[in-house]
């Protein structure tokens, strides 16, 4: 019997990996079995309890939140349960205005916005290495990324923890800026400075498939603090100085960029820097309410506001249709 007539004959009974339930899956799954020994699964929702479960490690109770004095769960010695918690605090807001003392100048903040659109040097928030900022990078605040995960991990990452029920990174900027990274997987106890390449020859976990998994940016390299700068001081040569290899002029034809729980945690993290907004007034009820963050513009207080006058117009125009008919 040649390998094809193997898998048509197994097609309608393949053992899913992780209920071991018998299924009938497709021709494709069956081949990939047959010819490359895959595992295969009955589900997608199989698929990712599977991996999840493989990431998944023991997390200790830290006992209550010092924000809402509920117990939780936390691979580091958090005080907060989350960012929710921790950007409520009196420990965030005295951090927050204590920075935005250091960072004034004699000079109006329009002054001060004004000189930074023709570009100038300022100290990195991190390191107080001086960055010049070009007119195109008037927001440049870091000297580069390593020094990015480092400010952030300082104010965030170490305060706080993941959801109990989530076996991912706790806080992607704090889990990168170590010296050393540790494995996620259960009963491995490596240690070392590239962890993709740790999980592709130790675990047969490819990079992008462990990236994907663990919520990082796929442009993210998960490698130690000291590689990163090592890495970072290397002469850029050959494609490295082309800027059109990664993409950047444009994004290939069929091509999705995928929003990763890295980058959501990067701009919660920016709102929360950013302060709260102006005050406004719900046009449902009538109540004067701060808007969460100085961007965009909130019109109504809470979702059930926005819900019950959406509503209502809605069967205002249902009711002019029947007239009109």
């Amino acid at each position: 019997m040649t390998k094809a007539e193997k898998a048509k004959e197994i097609k309608d009974k393949l053992e899913c990996n992780h209920c071991k339930g018998i299924f009938s899956g497709s021709l494709v799954q069956a081949l990939k079995v047959v010819y490359e020994g895959r595992t295969t699964y009955c589900s997608e929702a199989c698929r990712r309890a599977f991996m999840r479960e493989r990431f998944s490690k023991p997390i200790p109770n830290r006992g209550a939140c010092l924000g809402c004095d509920k117990e939780f769960f936390s691979r580091r010695d958090a005080k907060f349960c989350g960012m929710k918690c921790y950007t409520g605090s009196k420990q965030f807001t005295e951090m927050l205005a204590d920075a935005r003392n250091k960072s004034m100048t004699p000079y109006s903040i329009a002054k001060r916005a004004e000189s930074l659109r023709r570009g100038e040097g300022k100290p990195c928030l991190e390191c107080g290495k001086n960055v010049y900022a070009k007119k195109s990078e008037k927001k440049k605040k870091y000297c580069n990324k390593i020094c990015y995960r480092a400010y952030m991990a300082k104010r965030f990452d170490r305060q706080i923890a993941s959801p109990d029920q989530m076996a991912l990174p706790q806080g992607y900027d704090g889990f990168l800026d170590r010296s050393l990274l540790s494995c996620t997987v259960v009963g491995c106890d490596w240690q070392g400075h590239h962890l993709s390449v740790h999980m592709n020859t130790s675990h047969g976990i490819k990079a992008e498939e462990f990236k994907r998994a663990a919520g990082f940016n796929k442009s993210t390299g998960v490698i130690s603090r000291p590689l990163a700068e090592q890495l970072r001081a290397r002469a850029r040569v050959g494609v490295a100085q082309d800027p059109s290899f990664w993409g950047v002029k444009g994004l290939p034809d069929g091509f999705v960029r995928r929003d990763s729980l890295e980058a959501k945690e990067h701009r919660a993290k920016a709102r929360a820097l950013c302060g709260a907004g102006p005050m406004r007034e719900c046009p449902n009820c009538g109540l004067v309410f701060q808007q969460a963050t100085p961007y965009g513009k909130a019109i109504y207080c809470t979702t059930v506001c926005r819900s019950i006058t959406y509503e209502s117009k809605r069967k205002k125009s249902l009711n002019l249709q029947e007239k009109n008919s």
